[in-house]
């Protein structure tokens, strides 16, 4: 497993929460994996977890 892992599971788990037609947030609706890293990210990084509509913007924005 790559060193940035944590921030791409927590990048694509916000990217599929951006879309409007993702239903509510059910953690078993994903890949156990991505989601444990995306927490391990969200917690170390002071981000939202679950990621919500903007999450995504909001990520890439900070790093520029």
């Amino acid at each position: 497993m790559a060193s940035d892992f944590p921030r791409e599971a927590y990048s694509a788990l916000a990217d599929e929460m951006n879309d409007p037609d993702v239903p509510p947030w059910n953690e078993s609706d994903w890949d156990p994996e991505y989601v444990a890293a995306a927490k391990l990210y969200a917690d170390a990084n002071n981000l939202p977890f679950p990621p919500g509509t903007g999450d995504f913007d909001r990520l890439y924005n900070e790093k520029e």
